[in-house]
């Protein structure tokens, strides 16, 4: 595909179908991923790729503390209540996040840059993608399970195969975001 038909064509998508990615594909996406620019070159990233029975384990886990601590949740984990479904029916959920020793704003600039080749990567791969920042919500728990350490989750990415095509978003006017000096 021609990127600029990628990033016109991309659309966080919440419906998917159960059919599984191949490895092969994640394993390009994550590829792309890496070879995304970042600041001194730092590449603070770590992806995290979780698929079949460890996907399912960590799902079993959100939706546990969503369950047992229904009064007690913050505004994203109420979120997070409300994308689960479509969160658990995804094949592949990848977490990412960044080495605890970089933590300067250009190396989370970096890490959104990486994430983004993994959207558009996705797209090229005729496969759904969805941005989810309220899974950090969950850092906690999830890195005590998985034995997760020095690392900050920075976001998570949805991916499979789209089983919806949603309308293009509408977008600020191009005059209201950009000014040329």
């Amino acid at each position: 595909m021609e990127l600029n038909s990628v990033i016109c064509n991309r659309r966080s998508i919440r419906k998917y179908k159960k059919d599984q990615i191949d490895k092969n594909i994640i394993i390009n996406i994550l590829n792309n991923a890496i070879l995304s620019p970042s600041a001194h070159n730092n590449q603070p990233w770590h992806y995290y790729v979780f698929t079949l029975d460890k996907k399912d384990e960590l799902m079993k886990l959100i939706h546990d503390y969503i369950t047992n601590n229904a009064n007690d949740l913050t505004f994203y984990q109420k979120i997070m209540r409300k994308c689960y479904e479509f969160v658990n029916n995804a094949p592949v959920l990848i977490l990412a996040y960044i080495d605890s020793e970089h933590s300067e704003m250009q190396d989370i600039i970096s890490i959104g840059a990486s994430i983004e080749h993994i959207l558009l990567s996705a797209e090229d791969n005729d496969l759904g993608s969805l941005w989810l920042g309220v899974i950090t919500d969950f850092e906690e728990i999830i890195n005590k399970k998985f034995n997760i350490t020095n690392k900050k989750l920075v976001s998570g990415i949805v991916l499979g195969y789209k089983d919806e095509y949603p309308d293009k978003r509408p977008r600020k006017e191009f005059n209201d975001v950009v000014t040329f000096m």
